[in-house]
């Protein structure tokens, strides 16, 4: 009988090390799997990839990196003395990397009312938001022509002719 617990105890723990080994490769394979359908989209792009390469096909879509937007040389290609000849497109696409920078970063957003008993409510940031959508239209539209976005910004904006007072 003696003889039979032995076995039954050293069979058992055999098992719960076999059951240990099995959790701990199933834990070591999620770790370092990727979901199929990540997997699958990979292998679509590397296939495209590769067959553009056999096939000397042009990279359209290449990847760029970003460089990072030196934000003190923006205010100071906005703001410096030395922009007498810029046009309405430059000056309006450094305003929107500007912006785009400083709220990358979490700074304040230029387009807003500040002071100090100023506190933007959500309808200044709605305005402000919705003048920078139309910017960054303008700047499509006009494709690199400086006097297309002008044309584009003048069709878009509101004149607003003050009225008199009596």
């Amino acid at each position: 009988m003696e003889n039979d617990n032995e076995i039954k105890d050293e069979a058992l723990n055999q098992e719960t090390d076999t059951t240990t080994d099995l959790i701990n490769a199933m834990e070591q394979l999620k770790k370092n799997s990727v979901s199929k359908d990540d997997y699958d989209k990979l292998r679509k792009e590397n296939k495209m990839l590769l067959d553009n390469i056999v096939n000397n096909v042009p990279q359209a879509d290449e990847v760029k990196v970003d460089e990072p937007v030196d934000i003190q040389k923006l205010r100071n290609d906005l703001f410096g003395s030395d922009n007498q000849d810029i046009t309405n497109l430059d000056y309006i696409t450094k305003v929107m990397k500007l912006r785009n920078a400083l709220l990358e970063k979490g700074e304040r957003d230029p387009f807003l009312p500040f002071g100090k008993n100023i506190l933007p409510t959500d309808e200044d940031i709605k305005t402000a938001n919705r003048v920078a959508e139309v910017y960054q239209n303008c700047i499509d539209v006009a494709d690199g022509d400086p006097d297309i976005f002008t044309q584009e910004l003048q069709r878009v904006t509101i004149d607003v002719v003050p009225t008199k007072r009596r």
